[in-house]
């Protein structure tokens, strides 16, 4: 195993890292709101059909920047059989890409990952995939500093033609949030770990 800050990442993972495989999927500083699943859901972390890779989700951060809090709590959602394409009949209608940030700045790989931070249309949108145990036991305001942080460690993996959504909320949550995803951008024709 090979540490990466509180991480222990999988042996051969930090080899990917170092061969420009790694990339951080990043929203504005000044955050996206929490709500629940719906056809303009973001951020929006699309695998399109043709891409030729497995995106490996490794670590989601959490940075707060306004709300008072509401019960609820953060979730994953998911939207399956979007293909590669967008417009009027198309799963994806629209959306406003920002490109990926290698971990390796200057590698020269390029991410194959169609990233929204903050503006999507959907004709659907994703479904309530799950909990990541970051909850809000009621009413909070401002208050002492903490970090929300869910070390994945590969646990969920996006095939092509999916898109993975990394802040949607059970409810009306109440809390903007800047948001940062790291994952690998595996070749399907190398092994996931």
């Amino acid at each position: 195993m090979a540490e990466s800050g509180w991480l222990t990442l999988p042996a051969g993972i930090s080899d990917l890292i170092e061969k420009g495989y790694g990339f951080y999927y990043n929203t504005a500083a000044t955050g996206v709101a929490a709500a629940a699943c719906g056809t303009g859901s973001v951020p929006m972390i699309w695998n399109p059909s043709d891409s030729d890779v497995r995106l490996k989700i490794i670590r989601i951060r959490y940075g707060s920047v306004s709300g008072t809090v509401i019960l609820a709590h953060i979730a994953y959602g998911l939207f399956l059989n979007c293909g590669s394409q967008i417009g009027t009949a198309q799963p994806i209608v629209s959306h406003t890409l920002v490109a990926a940030v290698n971990a390796i700045p200057g590698a020269g790989r390029a991410s194959k990952i169609r990233f929204a931070p903050a503006t999507v249309s959907m004709t659907g949108g994703p479904s309530y995939f799950m909990p990541n145990g970051l909850s809000s036991g009621g009413a909070l305001a401002a208050g002492p500093l903490y970090k929300l942080v869910d070390d994945v460690n590969g646990e969920i993996i996006i095939n092509p033609g999916n898109a993975f959504f990394p802040f949607v909320s059970n409810g009306a949550l109440a809390l903007t949030a800047a948001v940062s995803v790291f994952a690998l951008e595996l070749p399907i024709s190398t092994p996931v770990y």
